[in-house]
């Protein structure tokens, strides 16, 4: 039997963020968000389910996204209180995270404080945008994003203020959500998907949220602050474990796993996703060093993985992804058969090999529920494997 093994100390990221075509104009919030409080897999359990002036936000790493944006969305943060309202246990659950201790941890941290020394943050890293980008969930406050929390609810879902209230509307007071009508379900999750929720069904957009942060695309965070490069994160074994908080769905409210078929769902979504992260921050590699070999294992690394899973159950949409995927043939040299083929003059090129990655990804989340993948479940990571232990 083969296993994904998920055993590292989970490593949190402060990273600019690579942003490629597939983010959509509608989806702006979502790259705003991901970009300024972080992203993580804490929605992913059911399907159903030194501070600068804000003139001084490095805007650099938000090409497609102005200053306005980033006020506007920012200025509709909710805070995690506003979701705890209505989803007790879950709050209760955040409140036991990494996610959440990050608050008060995170600039104590000794290697964090490290790097911040060794890239000139002489201010701590609650007062530098570049670590506020995935650590903290922030709010805009006297013309700036001022940190409040650590990695929390809109960090995952998306700045609640625009569907809050309509996400928790089932048709008047005499509904609720087990006899809301069809058809009003229906137009009330079209209105949270406009307002800019993003919603635990939407598996493809949540995974990228959690790459967003789980891969380093900063060659100097890498190669001078000695940052690493991501986290050793797989999208199950972390969305089963600590960030885990499916009560509403589990029968018995008891924080179950999600099912096997979401499992491996999951599990493909997220070694594509994977792939597609690792190749757009490889392409931002512009010398030798530590950032460009950390980012070939990683795409190698993975490439293996979808190799194992190919081998397990033929998946047209992974065929797709790992050809667009130049590759070493065996030749000679049989151990680097199946690695990346590519020069260090010409890793822009993988832009487009990872936005074929994404439409496939994108196909493949769409067309399956996991129900037709049991093949692949020797592949899946067990309970053992799980980055941290959910509450009940």
């Amino acid at each position: 039997m083969h296993r994904f093994e998920s055993k590292h100390p989970m490593k949190k990221t402060c990273t600019s963020i690579v942003l490629g075509p597939y983010f959509c104009s509608a989806f702006v919030a979502m790259l705003i968000i991901a970009c300024i409080i972080g992203g993580a897999a804490m929605a992913l359990a059911d399907p159903n389910i030194e501070h600068n002036s804000a003139s001084s936000f490095d805007f650099a790493i938000l090409p497609q996204v102005s200053q306005d944006d980033v006020k506007a969305s920012l200025s509709k943060i909710s805070g995690a209180n506003a979701c705890g309202e209505c989803h007790a246990s879950e709050f209760a659950a955040w409140k036991q995270s990494t996610h959440f201790a990050t608050w008060s941890t995170m600039h104590r941290n000794a290697k964090a404080k490290e790097i911040a020394k060794k890239m000139g943050y002489t201010k701590g890293i609650k007062r530098n945008d570049l670590c506020l980008t995935c650590h903290y969930t922030s709010r805009w406050k006297d013309e700036a994003a001022k940190p409040f929390a650590g990695v929390s609810c809109e960090s995952c879902h998306g700045p609640a203020q625009d569907w809050i209230d309509v996400h928790k509307d089932y048709g008047g007071k005499e509904f609720n959500i087990d006899n809301e009508t069809a058809e009003h379900k229906t137009t009330r999750l079209e209105a949270c998907d406009k307002a800019g929720m993003l919603r635990s069904a939407q598996v493809y957009r949540i995974a990228k949220n959690c790459y967003t942060c789980h891969t380093v695309p900063n060659e100097s965070l890498v190669n001078v602050g000695g940052h690493p490069a991501g986290s050793a994160f797989e999208l199950v074994a972390w969305s089963q474990g600590e960030v885990r908080h499916n009560y509403f769905y589990s029968p018995d409210q008891k924080n179950r796993q999600a099912t096997a078929d979401r499992r491996r769902l999951l599990f493909v979504v997220g070694h594509l996703t994977d792939l597609e992260f690792s190749l757009r921050a490889l392409a931002k590699a512009e010398k030798k060093g530590k950032y460009l070999s950390a980012m070939m294992r990683r795409v190698n690394n993975v490439l293996k993985k979808l190799d194992k899973i190919q081998s397990a159950h033929s998946i047209s949409q992974v065929a797709t992804a790992l050809t667009a995927v130049p590759r070493r043939e065996a030749g000679d040299k049989p151990q680097h058969a199946g690695k990346l083929k590519i020069s260090l003059s010409s890793l822009t090129s993988l832009i487009d090999v990872a936005d074929a990655v994404s439409q496939a990804t994108k196909a493949f989340a769409n067309q399956h529920d996991g129900s037709d993948l049991a093949a692949i479940d020797s592949l899946l990571p067990i309970v053992a494997d799980y980055r941290g232990v959910a509450q009940n």
